[in-house]
């Protein structure tokens, strides 16, 4: 007897990534266990962790991380604020023995321990793009150019964190390494010599995937419970994130979190050093002192009524805006490449092993033009095209996609007439 049989299932769903998510990479000091005592410090033990949301990060980083007496880990408040803030968090955690941290840990010891540990290779498992989907490489609470830490065998030595996170990005090519000075300066030529001597220059284009900010600020926190050190000087580029995680609440990713509206700090009480405006056309290269020094520097200034806002929206990269690389040099114009590379990359990896075919390369199109059409649409881009080349090697997808970006504004150039004569007044664009 002939029988018809025919049944349904639901199709399993794949994998979705969210391109546009705005993670930070963050070490952190982490004590393992306050029973066990190890020898200095390692950097693998403990697997790096995502979080998102405060609750669980404060949950296990209250029972490892390195709090005591009068020491808070500036790194841990980083990371419950940007949480609380709706920021994404990857901790690194360094793990090293509390005993030795309890009865010695200070600031520099801190700073000593994270700059020896990022030497070590800390971060070097992030140059992998599929481990975490991060976009802001940091070295935590603390500055990473321009002090000197103690090295392992008791010598100082030149801050190089800088230096290895800037790498890192370049690497990855879809995030930004922050740099940090340290925190304090007695007056603006301390200040500027920092800059120029102890920055070095990058002759590979890392400066491109790098910012930086000053200077650092006191910060009113709940990270912790006690009443004493509810206020605590913060890193400038602390302030930045803040700033970004507060503006991407209701603007893209790709707006400049900089200006009177998207410049604001969440919690901010002052800055430690008192950015005016000479000293913020100096930092921004628009004057002829700023034209001198090798990068560029986004400060926390001071917008009159408006409060302090951060004032930059540049990579520290000095290229000149005349060659044709110009847009790389906006802030903005970065990040939107971060998150055009992170869709490209994923879509890539969707489409890995289909048949390569015309069929491939629409529908690689339409998962890659999803984002720029976003962008189009929401003032990121003025327009993009996409040319498919004709590849030299079997199994390959080849093609050129040109973008024409949307930059911030930074000046104004305005001419007032004065007359006595009655015309009519259009204006002309």
């Amino acid at each position: 007897m002939p029988n018809i049989i025919i049944r349904e299932f639901e199709a399993p769903q794949l994998a979705t990534f969210d391109i546009t998510e705005n993670t930070v990479l963050i070490p952190m000091l982490y004590a393992r266990d306050f029973n066990e005592e190890i020898d200095d410090y390692t950097v693998s033990q403990v697997e790096s962790t995502l979080f998102t949301d405060a609750d669980t990060f404060s949950t296990w980083a209250r029972s490892h991380s390195v709090t005591v007496d009068e020491f808070v880990d500036r790194s841990y408040i980083m990371a419950y604020e940007l949480l609380l803030q709706g920021m994404n968090v990857v901790i690194k955690p360094i793990l090293f023995d509390n005993h030795t941290i309890g009865a010695s840990i200070d600031e520099d010891t801190a700073y000593d321990i994270l700059e020896n540990a990022i030497s070590d290779g800390a971060l070097s498992e992030f140059k992998d793009r599929n481990l975490f989907n991060i976009k802001f490489i940091t070295t935590g609470g603390y500055a990473n150019c321009g002090k000197t830490y103690v090295k392992d065998g008791g010598a100082e030595a030149s801050a190089i964190a800088y230096e290895t996170i800037r790498q890192l990005a370049q690497s990855r090519g879809d995030a930004i390494a922050l740099i940090e000075f340290r925190d304090y300066f007695e007056d603006e030529e301390d200040l500027l010599n920092s800059i120029q001597n102890d920055y070095k220059d990058s002759n590979e284009g890392a400066d491109l995937f790098a910012a930086a900010f000053f200077p650092w600020f006191t910060f009113n926190t709940s990270a912790v419970s006690y009443s004493s050190q509810q206020r605590i000087s913060m890193p400038a580029s602390f302030g930045y994130l803040m700033a970004y995680a507060n503006s991407v609440k209701s603007n893209a990713n790709w707006f400049a979190a900089a200006g009177t509206i998207r410049g604001l700090i969440p919690g901010l009480i002052k800055p430690v050093f008192n950015v005016g405006e000479a000293l913020m056309h100096t930092l921004q290269g628009d004057n002829e002192l700023g034209e001198s020094l090798k990068i560029m520097v986004n400060p926390i200034y001071n917008a009159g009524t408006y409060g302090y806002r951060i004032w930059g929206n540049r990579v520290v990269s000095k290229t000149s805006i005349a060659q044709d690389d110009r847009y790389m040099n906006f802030l903005n114009v970065r990040m939107l490449l971060c998150d055009i590379k992170k869709q490209i990359f994923h879509t890539a990896m969707r489409c890995t092993f289909e048949p390569n075919d015309d069929i491939v390369w629409i529908n690689f199109k339409t998962l890659a033009n999803s984002l720029l059409d976003r962008m189009k649409s929401g003032r990121g881009i003025s327009w993009y095209k996409w040319t498919k080349e004709r590849a030299e090697e079997k199994a390959t997808i080849k093609a050129t996609l040109t973008i024409k970006p949307v930059e911030a504004v930074e000046s104004f150039d305005i001419n007032i007439i004065l007359t006595d004569e009655e015309v009519e007044i259009a204006e002309t664009v």
